[in-house]
C-alpha cells in the first residue's frame, strides 16, 4: 500500500471515528461545497475579538480538555536561582527541602524571578520574601495554571491591504523591485 493511500485511509477512518458529519455550503459559483460538522461549529462560532491586527476572525471553537493543568517546574536548584518569565502568569516558589512553598504571584512577561541567599525571593523589582534563605536548600520555581485547560480551533483570513499599500507595491514592481537609489530592497 502507498504512503498516499495509507493516510487517505487514516482520514477516513479519523472522520467516521469522529461522527463528522458533511453538509452542504454554497460556495462563490453557487456550487455546493462538502462542509464537515467541525467547521460548521465554527461557523456559528462568535469571532474572536483577540485576532490579530491585520487579520479578520472567521470562527472559533473552544472545547474544554479532559485533561487537567498542572503546575510546571521551570527551575530547580540551590541557589542562586534564576529564571527569566517568557509570558506573564502565576508562578511559585517552593522549598523542596522543608516541603512548603516560599513565595507565589504574577510574574510580567520579561520580567525576573530571582531566589538569591542574601536578597530572598524577587520576582521583578518586588521582594517577596526577604533574605536570608538557606543556602543548602533545594528550591524549585514552578508556573502555577492559571485556568481551565482549553483547545482553540478555527480559521482566519488575512484582510487585503490598504489602497496606499497597494500602491507602493505596484509602484515597486514597475520599478523591477528596486530601491529609488537602484538597489535591491533589504526586505526582500
Amino acid at each position: 500500500m502507498n504512503p498516499g493511500a495509507t493516510l487517505m485511509t487514516l482520514c477516513l477512518g479519523a472522520s467516521i471515528v469522529c461522527g463528522c458529519a458533511a453538509r452542504q455550503a454554497p460556495t462563490e459559483q453557487g456550487v455546493e461545497a462538502p462542509v464537515t460538522q467541525a467547521e460548521a461549529v465554527a461557523e456559528a462560532a462568535p469571532a474572536s475579538p483577540a485576532a490579530p491586527t491585520g487579520q479578520q476572525s472567521v470562527g472559533w471553537s473552544t472545547t474544554p480538555l479532559a485533561v487537567a493543568s498542572e503546575p510546571v517546574a521551570v527551575k530547580e536548584g540551590t541557589i542562586p536561582l534564576v529564571y527569566l518569565v517568557e509570558t506573564p502568569g502565576m508562578f511559585r516558589v517552593h522549598d523542596r527541602t522543608e516541603g512548603r512553598d516560599v513565595a507565589r504571584a504574577g510574574a510580567a512577561g520579561r520580567s525576573i524571578i530571582r531566589v538569591d541567599g542574601r536578597s530572598g525571593v524577587i520576582f521583578g523589582r518586588e521582594t517577596l520574601v526577604a533574605g536570608p534563605l538557606d543556602r543548602e536548600h533545594r528550591y524549585v520555581i514552578y508556573r502555577d495554571p492559571t485556568g481551565p485547560n482549553m483547545a482553540r480551533q478555527g480559521t482566519f483570513q488575512l484582510r487585503p491591504p490598504p489602497k496606499q499599500q497597494q500602491q507602493q507595491q505596484q509602484q515597486l514592481q514597475e520599478r523591477g523591485g528596486q530601491d529609488q537609489e537602484g538597489g535591491p530592497h533589504a526586505d526582500r
